[in-house]
């Protein structure tokens, strides 16, 4: 080992000696202060405490406060659904007593207060009809006071009598060894008859039109008998077929395919394409009567009108979607027609539909309608079970 480094050495382990000395005393110098230590170890215990105390009071404060505001919640939820029950409670008895008990004018549905009501006092009524209205009101009163409520009396059920505008057939039941010995029995005229509604399957048949040929002598020119009259040219389905199939769909709700099974357990298998080629040619047959109902129900001044939703078969999407049909009915006639146009409910259906109508419309609350009543000659009327749906 060199000088050099024998010295390095020496002051390297001197260096760090003196290092632990001067530790030893800092610890040393502390640990003689050990009382102050200790009373600044309080000090902060204490501040710490005093921090403490108030951040608990603090909290203990906001819990009260969280729990005062959520038991006035709560009692505002509990007094609103009693409110709720109550109501319920009260719809229940009365259908109750409407049902099955008795009614009489102090029975009557509890008023809503939320209700509009109309005070038709305020209306302004001539002495005539305020006389006319008294008189009503005499009449009412004395039609009360002459009620007589019968007691209810228990109703024996009686077999409903058949019709007697149908056929009737009879079939004779003698007693057993009459047949064969009618000589050693006396048969009285009086009978026991019992009765038995009967039904004849649909029968399926062919009808042939012979059409034959002659010849007048005199003019020696050979003539053939009409072809009678077909509904669809070129067709052999005949009037009362294409009838039934109709009458099937639309008033028995029958599909097409269901009366093909039909027809085909009677010995006939159609096919859907022609079935629905003969609809088709009926509708079209049915034209001019829907165009003569078209201008006789717009020619009325006075119509109600509404769009009920259809089931339509969409063929691109495989199912059925939402249509529309429209509907007119006449007030003072016994007529009703349906509109359809693409199953659509909007505002141009409504426009091209009623745009030769002059005179009052009633209608509910759709919206389209509003347009109606800015169109010259048209008054549309709120219905009044609709009137109040705003409100």
């Amino acid at each position: 080992m060199t000088d050099k480094e024998l010295i390095r050495r020496l002051l390297s382990e001197r260096d760090e000696q003196f290092r632990r000395a001067q530790r030893a005393e800092e610890k040393l110098a502390k640990l003689s202060d050990v009382a102050a230590m200790e009373a600044d170890y309080e000090k902060k215990l204490a501040l710490k405490d005093s921090e403490l105390e108030k951040l608990l009071a603090a909290k203990d404060a906001e819990i009260v406060l969280l729990k005062t505001q959520a038991d006035e919640k709560l009692k505002k939820t509990i007094d609103k659904y009693e409110e709720k029950l109550r109501g319920y409670v009260n719809q229940l008895e009365y259908l109750k007593r409407k049902m099955w008990g008795r009614m009489s004018e102090k029975r009557q549905a509890p008023e809503d207060p939320r209700q509009l009501s109309f005070d038709f006092a305020e209306l302004g009524l001539t002495e005539e009809d305020r006389l006319l209205a008294d008189k009503a009101a005499e009449k009412i009163q004395e039609a009360r006071k002459t009620i007589i409520i019968k007691e209810h009396t228990k109703r024996i059920p009686v077999r409903k009598k058949l019709p007697k505008e149908l056929r009737h057939e009879y079939v004779d039941v003698y007693p057993e060894g009459y047949e064969g010995h009618k000589d050693e029995w006396i048969l009285f005229s009086e009978t026991e008859d019992s009765e038995e509604l009967m039904v004849t399957a649909p029968d399926l048949w062919v009808r042939v039109t012979r059409r034959h040929k002659g010849m007048l002598k005199s003019d020696g020119m050979m003539v053939t008998a009409k072809a009678p009259q077909k509904p669809l040219a070129k067709s052999f389905a005949s009037t009362s077929l294409l009838t039934m199939l109709i009458v099937g769909k639309y008033v028995d709700h029958l599909p097409f395919y269901r009366q093909i099974q039909m027809i085909k357990r009677l010995g006939m298998e159609l096919r859907q394409p022609t079935i629905e080629n003969w609809f088709h040619g009926v509708a079209d047959l049915m034209r001019p009567l829907y165009y003569r109902l078209t201008d006789m129900m717009l020619s009325l001044d006075y119509l109600q009108s509404d769009e009920s939703t259809v089931p339509v078969i969409n063929n691109e999407k495989h199912r059925t979607v939402k249509g529309y049909v429209w509907l007119a009915r006449a007030v003072t006639l016994p007529l009703v027609l349906f509109h359809y146009h693409d199953g659509s409910r909007g505002k141009e259906v409504a426009t091209g539909f009623f745009r030769d109508f002059k005179g009052a419309l009633q209608v509910d609350g759709y919206v389209v309608y509003d347009i109606l009543d800015k169109m010259e000659g048209i008054t549309v009327l709120c219905c009044w079970a609709h009137a109040r749906r705003y409100q």
